[in-house]
Formats: C-alpha cells, structure tokens, sequence
C-alpha cells in the first residue's frame, strides 16, 4: 500500500517470526513498525497476527524488485 512518500506492507506472523525478524526483512525502522501498530507487544506477537510494516517508496520499490528478481518474475 502507498501514502504520500510512504508505503507498508501487511506481514502475517508465522510461528518463527520475531520483530526484530520482520523489521530487518523489509528493511523498516523497529520503532516505526510498533508506532503503526498500536497496542502492539513487540516481544509478544503471534502466529496469524497481521503487522503493518511501514517504508519508504524508495524501500518498497527495491524490496519489490528484489522479490520479483528472486521470483524469476517479469515486470
């Protein structure tokens, strides 16, 4: 999803996920992932829960062509 300069990403935790995990997978800022999910118990979140994990366009677009690349998608 995009806003502005900024987009997220909906990541769904699975049962090995950690924060920290999940914020170094999309190259985001820890503290702006817990700010965008409120209520949120960063050392205690759990399988199936929905996290929004907030970027930068230009962070969305390089993990997105990343993906695509490690995929073997086209364009």
């Amino acid at each position: 999803m995009f806003s502005g300069s900024r987009a997220w990403f909906e990541h769904t935790v699975t049962p090995v996920d950690t924060t920290g995990d999940i914020t170094r997978y999309y190259s985001a800022k820890l503290q702006q992932t817990i700010e965008a999910n409120p209520g949120i118990q960063p050392d205690v979140i759990v399988d199936g829960q929905k996290i929004q994990v907030p970027v930068s366009i230009v962070q969305a677009f390089r993990f997105l062509s990343s993906y695509q690349g490690k995929r073997g998608m086209d364009g």
